[in-house]
């Protein structure tokens, strides 16, 4: 009799295991719905995020507790003027971060050197100045991939080889001090037919007249103006100021070729390239519109009630006024903090090439799976009395408060 308890027992206890990995596989693909239990847990959940937030916020203005504003005796006036600055302040941080793209890491940058060819395109505005130089870098990069993406250029660099320069070829010597200023400007077609060329300043640098090497100059602005319209490339220009004498070529002369081997390393051409050159790295993005932007953004942003498992965006309303912080901070009234929830199948949302190949060795067993976290953040914005014994209204920007989107890491 006994023994047949303990089989029954053993039944129903692989029935209820069976029916709770059933139950659990339904719920990893989002076919079943939340329990009651979940959705209390969601609550509690809620309520720290809520938290935690409030704690950062605290902790990132110094304060141990939120200051006394009964204290403070802030005139209409200066509550104009500091909605002002801090209306101010929201449009540049918005500025920093329009430019986030979906995915801009996915790509591999890649590098390319050219050379200054020595040629570059003539017209009738075309002169020929004693205190510049001309140099000219055809764009030879292969165009993106996927057709609907485009090219982002990371850094540009010219470099260019300044030789040691004799003061005895200086006149006068007396307007010499040992350095000159270097201004390198990014030219354009004119403005029309038989004008002169477009001039735009984009990098400037002081320079030592008697030390001979390498001048390092950001021309970002000139290689993004080229990619978007290669027929307007005619060159970038160098020119000087801080002297009388009105000829580059007195003060500073640039290498064109090549220096001297190594004589011990004949079979191998060790010699230096003095040439110009202008290093890029580029990378391939996504293109999107402002519109296809928002429209990108929106299609990420889950519910917490639509089922779904998958790492995701999901929104967390931050109300000042409800966890009663609204006579301190008079802006904004609310703002969405967002989260990151769900899990990481294979190939979900990579936030980067590491996160692919973890993914990857999850899939052999070999490794734990990402984890669904914040990839992209950007700031927030406050308006809010200070700490002090008479509180000040003042303007603070915390960093990393509001998540953009979410990705498996």
């Amino acid at each position: 009799m006994e023994s047949i308890v303990i089989k029954i027992s053993y039944l129903l206890l692989l029935t209820a295991i069976s029916l709770l990995v059933s139950k659990t596989n339904s719920c990893l693909t989002g076919d079943c719905s939340q329990p009651a239990a979940i959705r209390h847990s969601q609550s509690h959940l809620h309520h720290e995020r809520i938290k935690a937030i409030k704690i950062e916020i605290l902790q990132k203005l110094g304060m141990k507790k939120p200051p006394n504003v009964s204290l403070a005796n802030t005139t209409e006036e200066e509550k104009r003027k500091m909605y002002r600055v801090y209306k101010q302040s929201v449009q540049e941080n918005n500025e920093i971060s329009r430019d986030l793209y979906p995915n801009g890491n996915f790509y591999a940058k890649r590098f390319y050197s050219l050379v200054d060819t020595g040629e570059h395109p003539m017209t009738d505005g075309d002169s020929n100045s004693p205190n510049s130089q001309r140099f000219y870098f055809k764009l030879d990069i292969p165009p993106p991939t996927i057709p609907t993406n485009r090219l982002t250029v990371h850094t540009a660099k010219f470099k260019i080889y300044k030789e040691e320069v004799h003061l005895e070829n200086i006149y006068p010597p007396n307007n010499i001090d040992g350095k000159i200023r270097l201004d390198v400007h990014l030219i354009r077609e004119p403005r029309s037919n038989g004008g002169p060329l477009v001039r735009r300043l984009i990098d400037t640098k002081l320079v030592s007249l008697l030390e001979p090497g390498w001048e390092t100059f950001q021309v970002k602005e000139a290689v993004d103006s080229w990619l978007v319209s290669p027929d307007g490339n005619y060159g970038i220009e160098v020119s000087f100021s801080g002297s009388d004498d009105k000829n580059i070529r007195n003060f500073v002369t640039f290498a064109a070729g090549y220096g001297e081997e190594d004589e011990f390393l004949n079979d191998i051409d060790t010699s230096e390239d003095f040439r110009p050159v202008l290093n890029i790295h580029v990378q391939e993005v996504p293109t999107l519109s402002r519109n296809r932007r928002d429209a990108a953004d929106h299609s990420e942003l889950c519910d917490v009630d639509d089922g779904r498992q998958r790492c995701c965006r999901f929104r967390l309303d931050v109300n000042f006024r409800d966890i009663k912080w609204g006579d301190w901070i008079l802006s904004p009234k609310v703002y969405n903090a967002y989260y990151c929830n769900g899990g990481c199948p294979h190939y979900h949302k990579p936030a980067s090439t590491y996160a692919i190949i973890k993914s990857l060795m999850h899939s052999e067993g070999v490794s734990p799976p990402p984890c669904c976290t914040a990839k992209v953040l950007s700031p927030l914005t406050l308006l809010h009395y200070d700490e002090s014994i008479i509180p000040k209204l003042t303007v603070t920007a915390f960093d990393d408060m509001v998540v953009e989107q979410c990705a498996c890491s």
